[in-house]
């Protein structure tokens, strides 16, 4: 099918033939890739292709139309109703994403967004160094998502007031929020690293001017998840213009790396489990339940560390259960 194509065009045959050339669509957003037409861009791209679950989504959404003509008498009948297009696994959907590794790390925050950028501080892509470094959304969602492991639309639509503290352990207390899954909502502690990169200071301003721990995403309170979902999306593009066109590194893959970095750290499974709020296979961790002790957590959490990240120096303790330096 092309993109002047009629209704009477489409049929059973040409719709399979389409969601088979969908399955080796591009996965990048270069500016000359995008500008192709459809065929001309799958031709001349040879790296990474969409997710599958992309192509779900994307083939859905036709047969939604289609099926929506057929209804209405705008065609005899829906062509694409044999076309079969199962959703993806959620393993197939695993292997689309990993870790991100050491040297990445280093180039990922190294990028003019943290170091320094030019022109305004607005929703551009802050990818020409300069001198100004605005501790905003763009800032804060990449860096805290690496050093927590959460979930974007977790942190993306946290509030000013869930950032507690409890004997001097500053916590996100996400136990009263409708979350992914019942092992999502937890008592999620805060790296020290924070307070070297001016987390406090960020949090006492943003509790002066409203509700929203970051209050320049687009909240809407009847569609939580709707800040994480445009972030996301301006993510894909911000590392696309910064060199980052593997699709297999997207936002979600600073999850993969903190799960990673837990287990370097010798983390057990249900301890970095709870942290990351993963339903987990049981065992000790699950005991925990609600009641998890949070000085065992935060101090579980600091033994996380990233030796190439650029923004911060940090010596993680010898040992659990220490003092959690803030």
């Amino acid at each position: 099918m092309g993109s002047k194509a009629k209704p009477a065009d489409i049929t059973p045959t040409t719709g399979a033939d389409f969601l088979a050339k969908l399955r080796e669509f591009p996965a990048t957003r270069r500016p000359d890739i995008e500008k192709l037409p459809f065929l001309e861009a799958i031709a001349a791209w040879d790296g990474d292709r969409i997710a599958p679950k992309t192509v779900w989504k994307t083939f859905g959404h036709l047969k939604r139309v289609v099926a929506y003509a057929a209804t209405m008498k705008l065609i005899p009948s829906d062509p694409l109703a044999v076309v079969k297009n199962p959703k993806p696994r959620a393993t197939e959907r695993v292997k689309d994403r990993t870790a991100y590794d050491p040297d990445e790390i280093k180039r990922l925050f190294s990028r003019p967004m943290f170091k320094g950028f030019g022109g305004k501080a607005d929703w551009g892509y802050r990818d020409e160094s300069g001198d100004q470094v605005v501790k905003d959304a763009k800032y804060w969602l990449p860096v805290f998502s690496l050093w927590h492991g959460c979930r974007l639309d977790e942190i993306a639509s946290s509030r000013a007031s869930e950032l507690k503290d409890r004997d001097g352990i500053p916590y996100l207390d996400w136990t009263r929020r409708k979350l992914k899954t019942p092992e999502s909502s937890r008592e999620l502690p805060i790296h020290p690293v924070m307070k070297a990169l001016g987390w406090v200071e960020y949090v006492a301003d943003v509790r002066q001017r409203g509700d929203f721990l970051f209050p320049d995403l687009a909240h809407d309170i009847d569609d939580p998840e709707k800040a994480a979902r445009a972030f996301s999306r301006w993510f894909g593009h911000w590392r696309t213009k910064n060199g980052f066109t593997d699709s297999a590194l997207d936002f979600h893959s600073l999850r993969h790396t903190f799960k990673r970095a837990c287990r370097d750290a010798g983390l057990s499974e249900e301890v970095h489990d709870l942290l990351t709020g993963h339903k987990g296979a049981g065992g000790v961790g699950r005991s925990y339940g609600q009641g998890a002790d949070l000085k065992t957590l935060a101090g579980a959490l600091a033994k996380v560390s990233y030796p190439t990240f650029p923004l911060a120096t940090y010596k993680p303790p010898p040992k659990w259960g220490g003092p959690v330096v803030w």
